[in-house]
């Protein structure tokens, strides 16, 4: 899925990112990159990351500043409870391969 209204002519990763794709999981060996997390919260704190690495080749959002994964988990629209297939793709924290720690997600 892609952001409403937009369609995604190529998987190219934004700028921001210095060619970091945030859903390859190779490239957390060495830890977490904070300091990529505080400019993406500086220079596109909601970003669309296109699907390059998941599983499903799906795009997802990434959300960095505390008040908008707040006002994103409160909203139906937004978020899905529960597990299992969910409307439009998407990953709950349950979701994650076995290993991953799920800390990552919210020290960023």
């Amino acid at each position: 899925p892609h952001p409403r209204g937009t369609t995604m002519t190529h998987a190219e990763l934004p700028s921001v990112l210095g060619g970091f794709d945030l859903s390859d999981q190779s490239r957390y060996v060495d830890g977490v990159p904070y300091e990529l997390f505080a400019r993406l919260r500086r220079e596109a704190p909601v970003l669309f990351h296109p699907g390059a690495s998941t599983p499903d080749g799906d795009g997802f959002w990434v959300l960095t500043k505390h008040a908008d994964i707040v006002a994103a988990a409160a909203s139906p629209d937004f978020s899905a409870q529960g597990g299992g297939p969910r409307a439009g793709g998407g990953s709950h924290l349950d979701d994650l391969p076995v290993g991953v720690h799920a800390g990552v997600l919210f020290a960023m």
